[in-house]
């Protein structure tokens, strides 16, 4: 509809407010009194029908009566209905109920005295219809405090419930021919209602300027123009109504009718009689399905659709044409994997890409390809459908002629197809979290299906069983610019929900995966080379092959360590790993992952390494590097396993599902004996006293209790005993350790016992007479008769197992039916309730009016899906430990506390740093320390290197932080002859720092650092002073987690940065051995970390409140990181350069 411009200023609404429309009102609006019953003449509409011309047009041949305007032009006008007598309202008939039992009937005051005390209080209150509901309970029952009169008793009367019948007390002297219950008139019930005075309505609640009492009752009904009760042509001659319109005649039939009779003056039972029919059909034109009363019909026997029903409901206009509705340019058809898009794209039909239009806009940049779009026209893709000049007029490619000859011009803009690269947003209802809805980049396909990556289905919870999902095509480009930059998928890799990612490897990858980086899986040459072609981020540069005669032969690891990106370490362990065998070192079974700088050194991966599990593979690339990273890795390990594994070959047989014969017979033996063990239970159970009562239960509770422990001990055994037998190359087991499908319990049950099926909780309950089914026996207590299913999937349930199978597994559908439609509801509630929550630009968090929610997010200003689940070191700490740990004493006050250790003296543990903790957990690298210091001093063996790798590893551990450069002996002497020193504690015997004041210090220190001596240290009342603060603070810190904020002791918590891992990988990424000392000051230490952490602000602003919201929104984060990076922490365990501290510190500040 096009409207010309209007220069008038725009008005701004200030509020909203809802009333009654008054008698008076409705007639002002009016444009026509309706009083025929008849629509249409000859074709054309009646004047003063109930299509008046005078209501708006709904034929573009006719224009409107009243406006004259056009179809398109006239919204339509509202008419009236004059009733003969008042109606009931439907939806007021309560509110006129209590306004009716708090006036009284002879002098239509309030009941109670207007200046009565307890009125205080209901002025105060703020919602009309409370007060109108206290003033109702202080006036029932009452006599009147003006008159000194009691007024009748109300009541509701008809199966409708839209009479009012009055009451009156047996002490009551009545009028001369008045009746002690009757139906009393609307007549007589407006005039009551319309003498209450002003004041009084007030104070009921009403607002005189907005709604009075009397207007509760219908004495004009305003009819709605054609528009909204439009007719269907169905001839040249006959017309089809809507059902309003229907409605809307029986009203005016049955108010003529009435009319007619109180014209004439019929007795008052036939005007009642025609009033409740009025009545009648008032209340079924709102509302037509009022309980009790009979449903309105068409002549065809349809009931007719009220107000309320097009009005509320999920199909109403409210919240199927206002809150949601149907939207251009969208598309839905069936979802199909592909493994080979990636992630961030969704695979779009080229017949949907034809129909999916963005309006672009002209530019000397893009004129000639659109130009070539334009050429191509609505059918050839890439093409357009539409152009549209600067002046707003739409050319329709459709039947424009001769498209080669229409030109461009810089402004316009061309309606051209879906092309590869859009940006989409992709939908699958029902849309419960925000990853339901997420961006992708779009890839035309031929055929009718959308097309989706395996890894996007666990958000948008899809598979692939007939599925069907929605695409809009943003219509802007601030539309285009949001989806790209706030709502494209690897933005939304994290959910704040968990803080972990959403998605992660699955199905056939994952399998893939797990088999590709087995211990001994090789790749030849040729595969190798095919392999390396899926990868499109590939720099070039082959591997180097891990076997090289008598041809090159390549790893899985090697291949698999190709998609993970430079600078990503990860330790970890995965899902078949058993603590109880945990050597600390490699497993036999390749359990532990062991991941440095992007290398796969050691494991086997799994769900728990690729899935979307916390701490994953998947979350580290996200965090660690960025959502791109992740993106590639989740698209380059399914390129180039699924590519290896089509090549390798897998596949499940019936064989796989099979035990031994020796297996077979051990598990009957099991099941025979739990069911001997049943029956004997039976037995004891029905002797009195024989069955020993469990705690809080009954005889047959215990016995219940006593069965069902029995019988899941054997099916756990027997499913034990079948997995135990089948080998590691089982296929169903090489699926479950990988994740990629089923579990323990499924290969169990279809190998060794299915088990006791229950209903509610319990096993299958005895009915039919005390049996469970007729097939056994009354009263029959066995396993058999209460739904154990001995058999396998494999060897087939009997009909009887069957069935208490079936009963089963109904329950779980129902449940699930159940459960779905109650958390669908309380997600809408919920959802209703915070829809317009919001974070405004000033951090608060503000409902849409302005109402501050949170002062800041989460009280802390923290985003969810950077939260990580972080230990704090210090709290299951001993006094004693954390001294250890954090305390740097520089005191002399004993001989036995410090020593100083120089020349001669300069121990090997001095040298190397190695303090007793890593000297137990490398006891051949001791044993070798001592062996290397008598060779140092040996003219004929000048180089410390020159070990045994064995002897270095002691038997193969930690081989990366053990290789690093060891100095040499014209190193060592060098260092010996400097002044250096080094503190250590007499109880733990570490060394806490090397410095040295040598110029040559650099040769075996990793960076040329500002070097001091022990005594400037001590000398430094500033270092002392800092000292002595830090372990003030840290046992403050400590204190406050123990017992104010986590006083159960539990020391792993949420937070935003993983200071653990920033550590290790910092180790990695600048080479820092253990066994090197650090030529980091402490105080230096001490002073960055405080410097860092003064940068980090939250909550911007410089008054009290602020300040306080800051301390409080860095509160935990900044004990955190004041424990990880204490200044002895760092120059003793972590051995950090002062390079890689400023990496650690800046990362964490990133």
């Amino acid at each position: 509809m096009t409207q010309p411009f209007s220069a008038a200023p725009l008005g701004v609404i200030s509020s909203i407010q809802f009333a009654i429309l008054s008698p008076d009102e409705i007639l002002k609006n009016s444009v026509c009194k309706i009083t025929l019953t008849r629509t249409t003449e000859n074709g054309k509409p009646v004047v003063g029908g109930l299509n008046d011309p005078r209501l708006g047009t709904i034929d573009r041949n006719i224009r409107c009566a009243t406006c004259k305007g056009s179809l398109l032009d006239c919204p339509g006008h509202f008419g009236h209905i004059e009733l003969a007598r008042p109606v009931y309202h439907l939806w007021y008939f309560d509110v006129l109920l209590k306004v009716m039992r708090s006036v009284c009937y002879h002098c239509q005051h309030l009941i109670i005295k207007t200046d009565d005390p307890r009125l205080i209080q209901v002025r105060k209150l703020f919602r009309p219809q409370s007060k109108l509901r206290v003033i109702e309970q202080m006036c029932v029952g009452k006599k009147c405090a003006n008159c000194n009169r009691k007024s009748p008793k109300y009541v509701k009367e008809g199966t409708d419930g839209l009479q009012l019948r009055i009451e009156w007390g047996e002490d009551e002297i009545l009028e001369r021919g008045d009746e002690r219950k009757r139906i009393i008139q609307t007549s007589e019930v407006l005039e009551i209602l319309k003498n209450i005075p002003v004041d009084e309505v007030d104070l009921m609640g009403f607002k005189r300027q907005f709604t009075r009492p009397d207007w509760l009752l219908l004495q004009v009904l305003p009819v709605p123009p054609p528009a909204v009760r439009p007719s269907v042509q169905l001839d040249s001659s006959t017309r089809s109504e809507d059902d309003l319109t229907h409605k809307l005649v029986d009203i005016v039939k049955a108010n003529n009718f009435l009319k007619d009779k109180v014209d004439k003056g019929a007795p008052l039972s036939s005007i009642q009689t025609a009033q409740a029919l009025l009545q009648y059909h008032i209340a079924t034109y709102f509302n037509n399905k009022i309980p009790g009363v009979p449903i309105a019909r068409q002549r065809s026997g349809k009931p007719i659709k009220s107000i309320s029903e097009r009005l509320k409901g999920k199909e109403g206009r409210i919240r199927g044409n206002l809150m949601g509705k149907r939207v251009d340019f969208s598309g839905r058809t069936v979802i199909t994997p592909d493994p080979n898009l990636s992630v961030d794209e969704v695979g779009v039909p080229r017949t949907i890409a034809l129909t999916l239009t963005f309006p672009e806009v002209v530019t000397v940049r893009n004129m000639a390809e659109l130009q070539k779009c334009v050429e191509n026209g609505p059918s050839k893709h890439p093409g357009a459908n539409y152009i549209i000049r600067k002046d707003g007029s739409r050319i329709d490619l459709r039947h424009a002629q001769g498209l080669n000859d229409i030109h461009l011009e810089i402004g316009c803009k061309v309606e051209r197809h879906m092309k590869n690269g859009d940006y989409v947003i992709f939908n699958r209802q029902p849309s419960l979290h925000r990853m339901s809805m997420m961006g992708h980049k779009v890839h035309i396909l031929p055929y009718s299906s959308f097309r989706l990556n395996l890894s996007c289905t666990t958000p948008y919870n899809a598979d692939f069983d007939g599925d069907e999902m929605n695409i809009h095509l943003p219509q802007s480009q601030e539309a285009r610019a949001e989806v790209r930059e706030l709502m494209m998928l690897p933005r939304q890799i994290m959910t704040p929900q968990a803080n972990r990612p959403v998605l992660g490897v699955v199905q056939d990858t994952l399998l893939g995966a797990y088999l590709f980086t087995e211990r001994g899986v090789f790749v030849e040459k040729d595969l190798t080379f095919n392999m390396l072609m899926w990868l499109y981020n590939w720099d070039g540069v082959v591997p180097r092959p891990a076997i090289v005669k008598p041809r090159p032969i390549w790893t899985g690891k090697q291949l698999f360590s190709l998609l993970i990106p430079e600078g990503v370490s990860y330790e970890g362990t995965n899902s078949q790993f058993d603590e109880s065998t945990d050597t600390g070192t490699m497993t036999a079974g390749d359990e532990r992952i062991v991941i440095n700088n992007g290398q796969l050194l050691s494991g086997q991966t799994c769900k728990s390494i690729l899935g979307n599990k916390e701490n994953s593979l998947v979350h580290i690339i996200w965090k660690d590097i960025n959502s791109e990273a992740a993106k590639d890795f989740l698209n380059q390990i399914q390129r180039l396993v699924n590519y290896w594994l089509v090549q390798r070959g897998f596949t499940v047989g019936i064989s796989d599902t099979i035990a031994d014969e020796m297996i077979t017979e051990q598990v009957r033996d099991i099941i025979e004996k739990a069911k001997r063990e049943v029956i004997e239970l039976a037995s004891k159970a029905q002797v009195k006293g024989e069955l020993d009562l469990l705690p809080g239960k009954t005889g047959m509770e215990t016995f219940e209790t006593l069965v069902n422990k029995a019988l899941n001990a054997a099916k756990d055994q027997s499913g034990k005993l079948a997995q135990q037998s089948l080998p590691a190359t089982n296929n169903i087991k090489r699926m479950v350790a990988a994740g990629s499908k089923g579990s323990l319990i499924n290969l169990s049950q279809i190998t060794a016992c299915v088990g006791q099926q229950n209903v509610e909780g319990k096993r299958i309950p005895e009915q039919f007479g005390g049996r469970t089914l007729p097939y056994f026996s009354k009263f029959d207590l066995g396993p058999e008769a209460h739904g154990f299913v001995e058999a396998s999937y494999l060897q087939g349930l009997s009909p009887t197992e069957f069935f208490f199978h079936a009963m089963g597994g109904r329950e779980g559908i129902i449940d699930t039916a159940v459960k779905t439609s109650e958390t669908g509801y309380i997600q809408r509630r919920l959802v209703k309730a915070m829809e317009d929550v919001s974070v405004c630009y000033d951090g608060t968090v503000r409902n849409s009016a302005g109402d501050v929610i949170q002062f800041l997010y989460g009280e802390d200003g923290m985003a969810g899906e950077y939260m990580e689940s972080q230990k704090f070191p210090t709290i299951k700490m001993t006094d004693q430990q954390f001294e250890q740990k954090y305390k740097i004493d520089l005191d002399e006050e004993e001989e036995e506390e410090t020593e100083m250790v120089r020349d001669e003296e300069f121990s090997s543990d001095v040298l190397f740093g190695v303090d007793p903790d890593q000297k137990q957990k490398y006891p051949k690298a001791n044993q070798q320390q001592k062996r290397s210091r008598s060779r140092s001093r040996s003219p004929d063996n000048r180089d410390v290197k020159k070990m045994d790798i064995d002897d270095i590893t002691g038997g193969g551990e930690m081989i990366d932080d053990l290789l690093q450069p060891i100095p040499k002996q014209s190193q060592i002497k060098k260092y010996s002859q400097s002044q250096s020193v080094m503190v250590k504690d007499k109880q733990t015997n570490k060394g806490i720092i090397v410095i040295g004041d040598n110029d040559n210090d650099a040769d075996i220190e990793t960076e040329g650092t500002q070097t001091s001596t022990i005594t400037e240290l001590k000398n430094d009342p500033e270092a002392r002073n800092l000292f002595f603060k830090e372990f003030e603070q840290l046992q403050q810190d400590r204190l406050l987690l123990t017992q104010e904020i986590f006083p159960n002791g539990t020391d792993k918590w949420p937070q935003p940065v993983n200071v653990a891992r920033l550590i290790s990988t910092a180790k990695k990424r600048f080479t820092l051995s253990p066994l090197r000392p650090t030529s980091l000051s402490p105080a230096d230490v001490i002073r960055m970390v405080n410097q860092m952490l003064r940068r980090l602000v939250v909550v911007q602003g410089e008054d009290n409140i602020s300040f306080e919201a800051q301390e409080n929104a860095i509160l935990l984060f900044q004990m955190l990181v004041r424990s990880s990076l204490a200044s002895r922490m760092v120059t003793e365990n972590h051995r950090l350069s002062r390079q890689s501290l400023s990496w650690v510190l800046g990362e964490i500040e990133r």
